[in-house]
């Protein structure tokens, strides 16, 4: 947990010397179905009731991306196929590699599997049984509109009727080769800064987890406005990217609930059925050019898997 913290620390000291502001917890906190529960089942080389972190076989993390309308034009945003090409052909690719170079996790084996949302489920069962389910989407509620998962995407659901009879929902092909699938878009939305530096240059988070809490499917919004192509810029520009690609893959404050010890089991309490969030006692504080942000205070310094 150290390491992780001492990481996002390092990030947010990077970007906010940079000017960029982060409005990664207040998309989370407002958006109610951006939650720690998870979407569904992936397949892993070795899958028990609990995962053996200690003796598993880590392989440097596949990020898999879907680039949404980023060649429509936007005059007030001046975006254009400029702006779009060094998005989608070099600043996220470099990010990537970035992140791959750093984090490790256990591969899918397969392809990946969006998981439907369960809308109603019966009572008194667990796990719990879904009456009825609707097309998982990976929305923070901005001007952007909808994104709809296709169906080719989806794994198979299990849907209970009255009478506890199941029916089986279809499976599509998945996404294949990757260990976590995220929507690239480039939006001038409310949350999004000015021109010439300062405000938000862009926003990630996760829309759907597998069994284990593991972040699988993402978005990361870019804004227009702040993007610059120029070589000058890049760094800058870099730095952003890969902070709020960190928060896709889950860390994020809504994430620390989800750790687990080295032996698969929870770090914190199920026993109401949902991880325990931390409270205000595990709260400290952290300056940062000139600037206080608080954070989660690890309970140990030992490395926690995710």
């Amino acid at each position: 947990m150290l390491l992780l913290t001492l990481l996002l620390t390092a990030l947010s000291c990077t970007t906010l010397g940079h000017e960029h502001h982060c409005i990664h917890d207040q998309i989370i906190q407002r958006e109610s179905y951006i939650t720690h529960k998870t979407n569904g089942k992936q397949s892993y080389a070795t899958d028990a009731a609990h995962r053996r972190l200690g003796t598993a076989v880590w392989s440097p993390i596949r990020i898999s991306t879907e680039f949404l309308k980023l060649s429509v034009p936007d005059r007030d945003s001046n975006m254009d196929d400029t702006k779009a090409a060094f998005l989608q052909d070099t600043l996220i690719p470099a990010a990537i590699r970035r992140l791959q170079r750093v984090l490790s996790v256990r591969a899918v084996t397969g392809p990946l599997y969006a998981h439907r949302r369960c809308t109603s489920s019966y009572r008194g069962f667990s796990p719990y049984r879904c009456a009825s389910y609707a097309s998982p989407t990976c929305d923070s509620g901005d001007s952007f509109g909808t994104i709809t998962l296709p169906d080719a995407y989806l794994g198979e659901d299990t849907q209970y009727n009255s009478q506890m009879q199941t029916v089986t929902l279809p499976t599509g092909g998945g996404v294949p080769n990757t260990d976590v699938h995220l929507f690239v878009t480039a939006s001038q939305t409310s949350g999004c800064g000015s021109s010439g530096g300062g405000g938000t240059l862009a926003y990630a988070y996760s829309c759907q987890r597998d069994q284990h809490g593991r972040p699988v499917f993402g978005r990361i919004n870019v804004c227009p406005l702040g993007i610059e192509t120029t070589p000058q810029k890049f760094d800058r520009q870099l730095a952003t990217a890969v902070h709020e690609l960190l928060h896709a893959l889950g860390f994020s404050s809504d994430s620390w609930p989800l750790f687990l010890n080295e032996d698969g089991t929870p770090r914190t309490s199920r026993s109401s059925g949902e991880p325990e969030q931390p409270d205000d006692a595990h709260v400290i504080s952290f300056s940062c050019l000139g600037t206080t942000h608080s954070t989660f205070e690890a309970s140990s310094t030992t490395t926690s898997y995710f």
